[in-house]
């Protein structure tokens, strides 16, 4: 036991240097091979991570790589957390049997449970970004077809950290999924493959609320105007059905 309680002081002050690396790990512009390097280590080293600790590391990289990236996975946490929980309140048969819950009861029982994921899935959904700092930077104008068929990867690049992990895998598809179509005939990546659809719901939760911190947005994205929030939940029940979940767009529309 004393030499396994060692064995886990050194890992966890392993793991708290490699945070601290990151922090001061310089940016370089113009740069794609130092995306593409993080990723790398990042996939060798991310079965070692709790969830947290994981969260703290990336956390680390886009402060450092691409701000407005960690200011968007914060937003869209806030958003995620609001539509769970009026859901939870007025549809808690959604969340039956996705984590901890067998019954209506037991969901409202545990609603801090479901915030406390849907808040890790919102900070987990873009981590595929470390793949394009150069580009997510590009603020000043729209990205080309070129670039933007580069962003179109973050998804799956995500998707494949996330399974490198037991911890981090109940996050996996909502990282793969969050740019595809309610009613995946739309979207990207073209190819899902195997999916958890006991995590359906929060695909669904994550994709609205990424959309709209993304439409409104007045800060990250210099190159566009934001759109007031009325005028995109307009756009949100238009495109319900197909786009976006029709019970989560309903629950925002009367709540």
């Amino acid at each position: 036991p004393e030499i396994l309680k060692t064995d886990i002081i050194k890992r966890e002050e392993i793991i708290d240097e490699i945070i601290k690396y990151y922090k001061c790990f310089p940016i370089v512009p113009v740069d794609y091979k130092v995306d593409l390097i993080i990723e790398k280590n990042i996939k060798r080293i991310v079965k070692f991570f709790s969830v947290d600790k994981f969260l703290e590391l990336m956390e680390a990289i886009f402060l450092t790589r691409q701000a407005t990236t960690q200011i968007h996975n914060c937003m869209v946490s806030k958003i995620a957390k609001r539509i769970t929980e009026s859901l939870i309140e007025s549809n808690p048969e959604l969340f039956v049997n996705t984590l901890c819950a067998h019954n209506e009861r037991e969901v409202l029982t545990n609603k801090q449970i479901y915030l406390d994921f849907v808040d890790k899935a919102a900070r987990l959904h873009d981590i595929g970004k470390i793949r394009c700092s150069d580009i997510i930077n590009l603020q000043i104008r729209k990205i080309e077809d070129e670039e933007f068929e580069i962003i179109k990867e973050h998804p799956e690049v995500g998707a494949e950290i996330l399974g490198l992990s037991e911890e981090l895998k109940p996050f996996r598809d909502i990282a793969l999924m969050h740019h595809k179509t309610y009613d995946e005939k739309g979207g990207y990546p073209n190819e899902i493959g195997e999916k958890e659809l006991k995590y359906g719901i929060f695909v669904d939760i994550i994709k609205i609320s990424d959309s709209i911190d993304a439409a409104t947005d007045v800060l990250g994205r210099n190159y566009a105007k934001g759109k007031d929030f009325y005028t995109v939940l307009l756009e949100l029940k238009e495109m319900k059905e197909s786009v976006y979940s029709d019970v989560v767009v309903n629950a925002i529309d009367s709540d």
